[in-house]
């Protein structure tokens, strides 16, 4: 990240030689000229040249800018996943590349959610990946600018992420704690019944399972856990799933699937 700020910052100093160069031979010129000197001033070619040097400064200064993330005002700014609400293009492109505006919602650390827009250009082959719901990591500030962060660590969003889960009631210390120091192991789903209860939007499932060891052997389990609708089809009995649980602990078992 430094090299990159340097490199901008001597970048843009180099553009503010140019322009200054520029204007400065306008009035040097003159001197060796045979003719008196304010007569050999040529005030249309100092505009002109005057602005073909502030154009190559915009255009230096633009090419060597630090992306948002990297920018001082998001480099303590915290991190966090942003659910994607839209996204337009701002009729802006580099490298014929075009510059989009995100609309995302950030939930915090403290259950709140917070809505923000962030800029950032996107290859022509990814567009289509921006659909509303998909995630994207970000850095976020309380007034509602984002950075999209393409540097981010995977343990550092999962850990944010999980942060915000629990403060909103979704998850509980126990599964993340499963979650992440967990075993993996497969398991057969025996029995799938609603429960008619609704958490957050998404029915809740009564599962019987039948946890594979790792060793061979295998132990029954029960969950009950709100379902995304997409995901209703790897739920059925029969399926065999992916699974985390504590050998110390075999009371509670995660489910992971494709879906939520």
């Amino acid at each position: 990240m430094g090299s990159i700020i340097n490199g901008y910052r001597q970048a843009r100093g180099i553009g503010i030689v140019i322009v200054l160069g520029v204007i400065v031979l306008q009035f040097i010129v003159p001197l060796f000229s045979d003719g008196p000197y304010l007569e050999s001033l040529d005030p249309l070619g100092i505009l002109i040249s005057t602005g073909v040097g502030l154009i190559c400064l915009v255009a230096i200064w633009f090419s060597f800018r630090p992306p948002a993330h990297e920018r001082r005002e998001f480099q303590d700014a915290p991190l966090g996943v942003g659910m994607l609400v839209s996204a337009r293009a701002t009729g802006t492109s580099f490298n014929d590349q075009p510059e989009i505006e995100l609309v995302l919602d950030v939930d915090t650390p403290d259950g709140r959610s917070i809505r923000g827009t962030a800029h950032t250009i996107v290859n022509q082959g990814e567009l289509a990946q921006l659909t509303p719901g998909s995630t994207i990591p970000v850095r976020y500030r309380e007034d509602g600018r984002f950075a999209v962060a393409p540097d981010a660590e995977t343990a550092d969003l999962q850990n944010s992420l999980y942060a915000s889960q629990i403060a909103r009631g979704m998850l509980t210390e126990q599964q993340v704690d499963v979650a992440t120091r967990g075993t993996d192991a497969t398991a057969v789903i025996m029995a799938m019944q609603p429960t008619g209860e609704i958490a957050h939007g998404q029915a809740v499932l009564h599962l019987d399972l039948r946890v594979n060891r790792p060793d061979g052997t295998s132990f029954d389990a029960t969950r009950d856990m709100p379902v995304a609708d997409a995901a209703l089809d790897e739920l059925q009995p029969g399926r065999i799933i992916q699974v985390r649980y504590l050998p110390s602990d075999e009371n509670y078992v995660a489910i992971s699937t494709r879906v939520g």
